[in-house]
């Protein structure tokens, strides 16, 4: 069966709750609604009615996009999910004419991005304010 990208498909928020406490990362309890809300756009794949990747992007819609939450459940990695789905966010983001697009990853994951194209630069965060 092949499984098909989905974007702004609908299903609960507290899928991606479960998505990211199987990939251990913290749910976020109650926060998806609203995030979902006021994404630019969110990427997905479900087997059998269950979140099994997703990504979302948060954007100005012209010309600086940042994708964040990229997720592909353990039992479905090595699959080429996650490339597959990164493909057809950042082919989505260039035909909206976004210029610059960023992503937030896991430092494990450099030459994974690095082989789709972005350019690794210094960044700074702050988390939980």
């Amino acid at each position: 069966m092949k499984l098909e990208i989905q974007k702004n498909a609908q299903f609960e928020p507290e899928q991606i709750e479960k998505l990211r406490i199987a990939v251990g990362w913290n749910s976020l309890h109650g926060k998806y609604q609203t995030a979902l809300a006021q994404s630019f756009a969110h990427y997905s794949i479900l087997e059998q009615q269950e979140l099994i990747a997703f990504a979302r992007v948060i954007s100005d819609g012209a010309i600086y996009a940042l994708i964040v939450d990229v997720m592909v459940h353990p039992a479905f990695e090595t699959r080429g999910l996650g490339k597959n789905m990164l493909e057809f966010v950042l082919e989505d983001l260039r035909l909206a004419g976004i210029r610059s697009v960023n992503v937030i990853f896991d430092a494990r994951l450099e030459n994974f991005y690095e082989s789709l194209g972005f350019e690794m630069l210094t960044a700074g965060t702050i988390r939980n304010l």
